[in-house]
């Protein structure tokens, strides 16, 4: 308005795509979607095994009393499709349900619970019912923070912190396609050149801060700020 620059302020209340493909990446594996409780279609599914009609009503029945006798805070489903059991199991792995159950005759009779940890590698447990039901809401803080832990573990095992001048920065990218490098920079245009023949930018400041002192790693002056380098897709 007066001719001086300024900073705009503006805000977005939308999901972006964005953030769901940064969802997908963060969590996909070789076998789907492995999603956080909080965001899970069903944070658990129930499958009954039914073989023949005599056990349909038996199986069923626990089947739901199992769902009721969880905490009414928790999304379960009983999926009664007449679709073979294992094809149901599958379509809830890709889709990220933490827990899948899937309760035949046997699991009736001994008053257990068969089920699938989808954060564990579909790791396979059977326990009482009543273990399940007292244990279920720990199992999923377990869950998120199995999958917060993996996370965080690729992340940093990612990131170099030990880049102090640009030929240290030029031989690492030269071998790492998907780090990221925290440095020191001088929060000015000069040599951002020298970035471009490697497809490097930088691609954000973190807020927080090391407060310590050195020297950029584009100009070899003195720096106190740190950035993250890292190449652009």
């Amino acid at each position: 308005r007066d001719g001086s620059l300024q900073y705009v302020h503006t805000s977005s209340w939308g999901l972006t795509t964005r953030i769901i493909g940064g969802l997908i990446m963060a969590h996909g594996d070789d076998d789907g979607i492995n999603l956080p409780s909080e965001i899970a279609p069903y944070h658990v599914v129930i499958i009954p095994i039914i073989k023949d009609d005599s056990s349909a009503d038996k199986v069923l029945e626990y089947c739901n009393r199992l769902k009721d006798a969880c905490p009414k805070t928790l999304r379960i489903l009983v999926d009664k499709k007449e679709t073979q059991a294992q094809n149901k199991k599958w379509d809830y792995v890709r889709k990220g349900v933490p827990f899948i159950c899937e309760i035949g005759m046997k699991d009736l009779e001994k008053n257990y619970v068969f089920f699938t940890k989808r954060s564990e590698n579909l790791k396979k447990e059977s326990i009482s019912f009543d273990e399940f039901v007292a244990s279920i809401e720990n199992m999923l803080a377990g869950h998120d923070e199995t999958l917060l832990n993996k996370n965080r573990n690729m992340a940093l095992g990612k990131i170099n912190k030990t880049v102090t001048t640009f030929a240290e920065l030029k031989e690492f990218f030269s071998r790492n396609e998907n780090g990221f490098v925290i440095a020191k920079w001088s929060n000015t245009n000069e040599n951002l050149e020298l970035l471009d023949e490697l497809g490097v930018t930088v691609r954000c400041l973190p807020l927080e801060q090391s407060g310590t002192s050195g020297e950029c790693v584009l100009t070899g002056k003195d720096a106190t700020l740190d950035a993250v380098f890292a190449k652009a897709y």
